[in-house]
Parts: structure tokens; sequence; C-alpha cells
């Protein structure tokens, strides 16, 4: 499956198993011009899933990036920012 192209149902059932809770719903917040992102409903938690499609003009790894910054400033006490999952 392409997340880049996903419907919603199948981001719901695709991020059920990397968040580690049955997903109910992601609801679509914003659609960027190098990312999509949901807001993940589940039975008592919720979670934000961010998608960053392969762009052939911009190699950069984005996503990596965003990943290790976020978990930088978790290790180092940092909390009002997204923790990473």
């Amino acid at each position: 499956m392409n997340l880049a192209t996903a419907s919603p149902e199948e981001i719901a059932a695709a991020a059920s198993g990397l968040v580690g809770w049955r997903v109910l719903s992601a609801i679509p917040v914003r659609r960027g011009a190098n990312n999509r992102v949901f807001k993940l409903v589940g039975q008592a938690s919720c979670a934000v899933l961010k998608i960053y499609p392969t762009q052939e003009a911009d190699p950069r790894d984005r996503l990596g990036h965003e990943f290790a910054a976020l978990s930088f400033l978790a290790r180092h006490g940092v909390v009002a920012v997204p923790r990473p999952i």
C-alpha cells in the first residue's frame, strides 16, 4: 500500500500496527506540499501520523530528520514537543 495516496480507512488500518493500539479512525488534518497529517483516534488514545511521500526531486530523509530531532529533544527532557513513536 502507498500511504501517500491511501484513504483514511487504509491509513487507520496501517497505523494500528505502528502505534500498538487499534486505530478507530484517521482524520485528515491537513495536506501540505510535502506531507499528509492525520489525527489517529482510538478507544482511549490519540496520536498524530505524518506521512512524507517520496519525492525524486528532493531525496532528503525528511521523516528521519524530524524523528531524530524529536527523539533528541525527548532524551534531553524537552516536553513541549511531540513525542515520537
